[in-house]
């Protein structure tokens, strides 16, 4: 049975371990027989990491936050000598300590529900979407193909086997959109996707006229 994320797209995991990349193209085929409509379905690398540090940041930032609030409390006691302009910086300090567990928490929270669903990225109608619902929650990010440059590839802690990836997305004047993708242990499978989502958007600035 297939998993669908919040958004109500299919992303088309039918296995516990979804592979790294599932689209219906052999290793090797040529490039140029790639269809103007292509999905792209990435496994997404494992969120335990990111997990235990957005834990560890809500304890530390609820932990600062009591801190300052009990030197709050102190200072509005009456001790004397404490410097008047603390009670304002002690506030601004608690706000932002309170500010850190929330973003902490619900980043947790969107981990901890949709870090299991792989990242999709979509070329249909001359629009390139990208599917994840942790970092874009139920709406896709969408561009036109014309305005992404280029896709490039970089490597993440290449003492790990396989090699997690980064793909970069560039458009606009410097702009560019990162996805973190987990690695494949069959050589050629990023780098066939790079290539396929390349030529694509070569494709489409091409049909410019």
């Amino acid at each position: 049975m297939s998993d669908s994320c919040c958004c109500g797209h299919n992303h088309g995991v039918t296995q516990p371990h979804p592979p790294v990349l599932a689209y219906a193209a052999p290793i090797g085929a040529d490039t140029s027989s790639v269809s103007e409509d292509a999905e792209f379905v990435f496994a997404r690398q494992p969120v335990n990491q990111e997990r235990f540090l957005l834990g560890a940041g809500a304890v530390s930032g609820l932990a600062g936050f009591i801190a300052v609030m009990w030197l709050i409390v102190m200072a509005l006691l009456g001790r004397r000598g404490s410097d008047p302009g603390m009670v304002p910086a002690a506030w601004v300090a608690a706000v932002f300590m309170l500010g850190v567990v929330v973003f902490c928490c619900r980043a947790y929270r969107k981990l901890t529900r949709f870090g299991h669903l792989p990242i999709t990225v979509s070329v249909r109608g001359g629009l390139l979407q990208i599917f994840d619902a942790v970092r874009f929650g139920s709406s896709p990010r969408v561009f036109r193909l014309v305005d992404v440059k280029r896709c490039t590839r970089t490597r993440i802690m290449p003492l790990s086997n396989p090699v997690p990836c980064d793909l970069h997305f560039h458009y606009g004047f410097g702009r560019t959109l990162a996805i973190h993708v987990a690695a494949a242990r069959e050589s050629g499978i990023i780098e066939r996707a790079v290539a396929d989502l390349n030529h694509l958007i070569q494709k489409a600035h091409a049909a410019v006229p």
